[in-house]
């Protein structure tokens, strides 16, 4: 895992982990894997969250699809239900969907 703290990470596998103990077990660790990467994409590359998990929000899931824009529409809805799955477990709200490609 290449979450930057022991913290974020026991976070991430607790909220993550029941969805991955259900149901079809190779694409419940794949989307687990997409939101993973996600999450570290966005710690990485946004300094003021302090790499706390819990203070991603709205902005950094745009700012996420704005940075990934190149990716195909397919590949983006993927990490979106993977987001959705984490913020499902966060108790957030659902995060924003990204931008049809025309």
């Amino acid at each position: 895992m290449n979450l930057k703290t022991t913290k974020s990470k026991q976070t991430f596998n607790i909220v993550m982990n029941p969805y991955r103990r259900k149901g079809a077990k190779r694409n419940r660790r794949k989307q687990s894997n997409r939101a993973e990467s996600a999450i570290t994409e966005i710690l990485n590359h946004e300094p003021m969250l302090h790499g706390n998990i819990d203070n991603i929000g709205r902005n950094q899931i745009i700012g996420f699809w704005r940075r990934h824009e190149h990716l195909a529409q397919k590949t983006r809805m993927a990490y979106w239900y993977a987001l959705s799955h984490f913020f499902d477990g966060m108790g957030k709200n659902t995060p924003p969907k990204p931008k049809l490609i025309i």
